[in-house]
């Protein structure tokens, strides 16, 4: 079997992560993308603010105990010093890495037709262009 199917080392939790357990996944972040303070800041902002919402995104280790997604989340997790429920994903091919966050991110316009507003285009282009003329 190819390597890259491998899968009997791949183990699935729904865990509840704390901010020790985030700092001990974090100290296996030795090949990632680079940390955006922004995403930080808003992440932890939504967990202090009750706004955090299971989503049922994972978190990502590979069976050589590299960190492969999940970064800003366990560092929101650290800076707000509370407990959230997260999935954990551990035993990953290294290179799972390649593929990780490379489909297309939901639009503004997606999440609108998502939540059924009607003309859903015209709206998010509209509402870029009143943010853009500030």
């Amino acid at each position: 079997m190819n390597d890259k199917y491998r899968t009997d080392n791949v183990k699935v939790e729904l865990v509840q992560m704390t901010p020790e357990w985030a700092s001990e996944l974090l100290a296996l972040n030795t090949h990632n993308r680079n940390i955006r303070p922004r995403e930080i800041s808003t992440r932890t902002r939504e967990i202090l603010n009750e706004g955090w919402v299971f989503d049922g995104d994972t978190i990502k280790v590979s069976n050589d105990n590299v960190l492969l997604d999940g970064q800003h989340r366990l560092h929101a997790i650290v800076e707000a010093g509370q407990t959230v429920p997260l999935i954990l994903v551990t035993g990953l091919q290294p290179d799972a890495m390649l593929v990780i966050d490379t489909g297309m991110k939901r639009s503004f316009a997606d999440f609108l037709r998502l939540n059924e507003e009607l003309s859903a285009n015209d709206k998010a282009a509209l509402v870029r262009k009143i943010l853009l003329w500030d």
